[in-house]
């Protein structure tokens, strides 16, 4: 029985941090498009750790050349971040907006360097949208609530549909509560 009841009290807590998450909106540095969509994505911590390098790419980073290969560009970026001037080389195809650098920030904690958002979006190609092999699963708000599976395609881990019934109802009696809070404060 104290299992349960500690179990139910986790699901509560990760429900209420839950509805916080997407109640609320993290506070934008830019007005780009890319950060208010990374923004809508990702829970807050990895937001802001995306948003620091944003920033610095922004602000910090410039394309000094750009030599074509067979699969698209070598670039050299200078990063002036800290006071320090740096140049780095990258490769980036154009055709699918991939980017590999040597750093493997990404590769590593799964938020983008500075240097290849300084490429791909801001100096590049200005896109709005994070492209979908850029945006790891386990970041994202709705990542609790995804099915896992294994190497196979077997599910390892999944809800059934009267748990998922279950979390919308608490979901939902929160969001009253919530409304029902604010209502008390206008009297």
């Amino acid at each position: 029985m104290r299992y349960e009841s500690v179990l139910e009290l986790q699901r509560y807590g990760q429900l209420q941090l839950d509805d916080e998450a997407s109640s609320s909106v993290p506070l934008l540095k830019t007005t780009k498009d890319l950060e208010r969509h990374t923004s809508e994505i990702y829970t807050f911590v990895n937001f802001y750790k995306f948003q620091d390098e944003f920033w610095n790419a922004c602000m910090d980073c410039e394309i000094e050349d750009r030599q074509p290969i067979d699969e698209g560009f070598i670039i050299i970026i200078v990063d002036n971040t800290r006071n320090k001037s740096k140049k780095m080389q990258l490769t980036y195809n154009p055709s699918n907006h991939m980017a590999h650098y040597s750093c493997k920030m990404f590769e590593c904690e799964g938020i983008l360097c500075c240097h290849i958002l300084c490429l791909c979006v801001l100096k590049g190609n200005a896109l709005r949208e994070l492209p979908g092999y850029y945006i790891v699963n386990r970041w994202i708000k709705i990542a609790a609530y995804k099915s896992i599976f294994d190497v196979d395609g077997t599910l390892l881990e999944g809800q059934s549909q009267i748990e998922q019934e279950d979390k919308l109802i608490l979901r939902n009696w929160l969001d009253f509560l919530a409304s029902m809070q604010m209502a008390g404060r206008d009297s």
